[in-house]
């Protein structure tokens, strides 16, 4: 579950190439992310969630892999 979210921050958000990157449709992501949202019950699109999410990956995984 943590792949998406880790690829999108990774790649800047951008939905096209984190679709390409996981070898997704282009959709998928944006699906994926909003399912995970509904589970944190967050929206994660908005900056201050944004910002919460990059440091609470950061903090998982310091090392980004």
């Amino acid at each position: 579950m943590l792949h998406t979210p880790r690829t999108c921050l990774r790649l800047d958000s951008g939905q096209h190439t984190t679709s390409q990157a996981l070898h997704t449709h282009r959709d998928s992501p944006r699906y994926r992310l909003a399912q995970i949202g509904k589970l944190l019950q967050a929206g994660l699109d908005h900056l201050d969630t944004s910002l919460i999410r990059d440091l609470a990956y950061r903090a998982y995984d310091p090392v980004g892999g």
